[in-house]
């Protein structure tokens, strides 16, 4: 299991250079990254969306962890918001604190450490935790991504309704629809979710080695932006977790699954809701490598402590 872990994050990183270096060698070009992501966005990723949720067997004796999660999230979004204006960060560094605060990679990334340590039984927490995140990021996370960047223009009338009329809407409507009414999908559209799964990730962490530039992180101002946002991603949530947990007396593994989710790195998503919506992209590349090296080292100690 503790193998499988590592080949994992093995996987991801190998995936970030492949990007990296496809663009030093001028082999690709970040216009390629970001047509990638719009043809993400155009059809794969809403039918990934509802599937994932289609297939998701809600567990009822459960519901306090979305909740939770959705918590979470929504007051990170908050102190992301002020943080931001405080700090004077423009529109689109904003909008991306955002885009990586209120999406964590809770599967991608947590999810071996919790299958290695408690295993497979055990996952329930997770993807209910995770049916909260998922919640959080295709609602309130897209809509306040899009009013901070190209969506502002068209006032919030116009952009609630553009919201609206989104596929990655539809697609979460009717996959909570199936999800809640345990519509029984053929085995088939379980395959394809997974060979969809292996080849939008991929493509994702590939784009953002594409997009990440080093020299970022030469800048001091830079590094204070990615230390900083990195204790809202991160930080700031272990704290809520362990609050939320506290309080509402969850213990032991239930309470290690939230912490473990609270502190996951920022997820690759959002990179592409960077691009989608016209935001600091290489801010969000630097700040979604940032804390997956950050959560390399706060998950397994979270998991011991």
């Amino acid at each position: 299991m503790q193998l499988d872990r590592f080949q994992i994050l093995f996987s991801i990183f190998s995936l970030i250079f492949v990007g990296y270096f496809s663009k030093s060698f001028n082999i690709i070009n970040e216009d390629f990254a970001k047509k990638a992501i719009k043809l993400l966005f155009f059809l794969p990723l809403p039918i990934l969306v509802f599937l994932s949720f289609a297939t998701t067997k809600l567990d009822l004796t459960l519901g306090i962890y979305p909740i939770i999660s959705i918590t979470i999230q929504s007051i990170l979004i908050v102190v992301s918001y002020f943080i931001g204006r405080l700090l004077k960060f423009n529109n689109k560094t904003i909008g991306t604190l955002i885009a990586s605060a209120g999406i964590t990679s809770t599967l991608v990334f947590a999810l071996p450490f919790i299958q290695a340590f408690y295993g497979v039984e055990n996952l329930k927490y997770l993807f209910m935790y995770d049916f909260g995140n998922g919640l959080m990021a295709w609602t309130v996370v897209y809509l306040i991504t899009g009013y901070l960047g190209n969506k502002k223009e068209l006032g919030i009338k116009k952009g609630i309704l553009s919201f609206a009329k989104n596929p990655m809407i539809f697609a979460l409507f009717f996959g909570l629809i199936f999800s809640l009414l345990n519509i029984q999908l053929p085995q088939m559209f379980i395959q394809f979710k997974a060979t969809l799964s292996g080849f939008i990730n991929p493509l994702l962490f590939i784009a953002i080695g594409i997009l990440l530039d080093f020299r970022y992180f030469q800048s001091k101002e830079n590094l204070g932006k990615l230390f900083l946002s990195a204790g809202v991603v991160m930080g700031v949530s272990a704290i809520l977790a362990y609050i939320f947990t506290s309080y509402l007396n969850i213990d032991g593994i239930g309470q290690k699954v939230i912490l473990v989710s609270a502190v996951s790195p920022a997820a690759a998503l959002a990179v592409a809701f960077s691009i989608e919506h016209d935001l600091d992209h290489k801010f969000a590349s630097a700040l979604v490598a940032f804390t997956m090296v950050l959560g390399i080292i706060l998950v397994p100690l979270i998991i011991l402590l």
